[in-house]
């Protein structure tokens, strides 16, 4: 369970690295933000995409823990559930510190910083329902409390993203 949470949060400071601030280094970044798109949406579209990097890598974790590690448990339904949710906060969590830290002369020392600890409580609330779930019990209920939280925070960082890429 704690690998699979390391894994999300490694892949959350590369995502981080390479989002908006991938953007700004080959200078395409002021053309998405003179865009006629509001700044959530060009937000929400960097989210999407390290959202699914996220789960297509993790999922291919959890299916080399399931063949090599003989634990089936990693695809039983409150694990999935928990990824799934686990993947959505973590790439929120990934795009609004790239967006906020983009012109940073430390952006290279503050990034993982900034993603951990945006990402530490929700990890300790995620950790509990992976090991249950690997342990062969926990249910989707505990997921789901898991997504209610990684809607909210995806909200709140979309709102949020509007005064941040209109700032900078």
């Amino acid at each position: 369970a704690a690998s699979e949470l390391l894994v999300l949060l490694f892949l959350a400071v590369f995502g981080a690295l390479a989002s908006f601030v991938r953007e700004a280094d080959r200078g395409t970044l002021d053309g998405l933000r003179s865009a006629p798109v509001p700044p959530e949406a060009v937000y929400v579209s960097k989210l999407v995409y390290t959202f699914l990097l996220m789960l297509v890598n993790v999922l291919a974790y959890s299916m080399a823990v399931a063949v090599f590690g003989g634990l089936v448990e990693a695809f039983s339904a409150p694990v999935l559930s928990a990824v799934v949710a686990s993947s959505l906060y973590l790439a929120a969590v990934s795009s609004l510190s790239s967006a906020i830290l983009v012109f940073s002369e430390a952006r290279g020392v503050l990034m993982p910083v900034m993603v951990l600890v945006l990402a530490l409580p929700y990890v300790q609330l995620a950790a509990p329902v992976l090991a249950a779930g690997f342990a062969g019990g926990g249910s989707v209920l505990d997921a789901a409390g898991l997504a209610a939280a990684a809607a909210g925070f995806v909200a709140v960082a979309a709102w949020l993203s509007r005064y941040v890429l209109e700032v900078f």
